[in-house]
């Protein structure tokens, strides 16, 4: 029962995760035709995450056969959904999803580009594309998680080569972390020093459970089951799980 709970708790904020927005009013200086509601996107993010940043924009003008272009430097990390419209009206107010995607094999540092609108028009035997003004600019700072550094109040997600699905029971989670419930009581430092018996990084947190989602250095999925069992030996922890995820079809 106890790790059912933890697994709905860990869900609860997975979703408030993905239905977060980054909505604050639009711009309204200048000509340009579309109007994005801030400046520049900055996000740190970890290697081997995944996250869903929620973006709305205004046209100042009806548009037709619109696809979103994402620049080289971005493209390897980023997906936008939808990736195109067929028509755009002006003045409504449209949403769209960017998916940051950080594989594991990424260099550490700042990643810069900018996310474009682009229409298609007919222009006698051949398809020509207009980019509109004012791109949305955005920063990705890769970094790695550590066991010192506590990330308050978010969960991380994992990319989909971190995930592992068990043949056998058909069980699915991810195939290098363990989530971990301390006791409230517990010391910064106390908990620091347990995650660092694993040599583990903390990839999440949420304060009002003490819940820790952490990064564990295993060759396989299997070297879990271990690390796990040696969680449950102290006595601060209440309980220590698999990441489980829901299966993917």
């Amino acid at each position: 029962m106890k790790k059912k709970l933890l697994i709905l708790i860990i869900s609860f904020f997975v979703l408030l995760i993905f239905s977060g927005t980054a909505f604050g009013g639009f711009w309204s200086k200048g000509k340009s035709t579309i109007a994005w509601p801030l400046p520049k996107i900055e996000e740190e993010q970890f290697l081997g995450t995944a996250k869903a940043i929620v973006v709305k924009f205004v046209s100042k003008k009806d548009l037709e056969n619109v696809q979103i272009w994402i620049t080289p430097e971005l493209e390897d990390f980023l997906t936008v959904i939808p990736e195109s419209f067929d028509k755009i009206n002006r003045n409504e107010i449209i949403q769209i999803e960017i998916i940051a995607s950080i594989p594991l094999n990424t260099s550490i540092g700042s990643y810069d580009g900018t996310i474009h609108l682009k229409a298609l028009k007919q222009k006698g035997k051949n398809k020509v594309s207009k980019t509109f003004a004012k791109p949305l600019p955005i920063s990705l700072e890769i970094k790695e998680p550590t066991a010192e550094d506590i990330p308050f109040d978010e969960v991380s997600l994992p990319t989909l080569e971190r995930i592992y699905e068990d043949e056998e029971t058909g069980s699915v989670y991810v195939g290098d972390e363990v989530v971990i419930r301390f006791e409230e009581n517990v010391s910064e430092t106390r908990i620091k020093e347990i995650i660092s018996s694993i040599n583990g990084s903390i990839l999440g947190y949420i304060s009002d459970i003490e819940i820790y989602q952490v990064l564990v250095p295993v060759a396989d999925p299997s070297e879990l089951e271990p690390i796990i069992q040696q969680l449950e030996i102290y006595s601060e922890v209440i309980i220590a799980t698999y990441h489980w995820m829901d299966k993917i079809d």
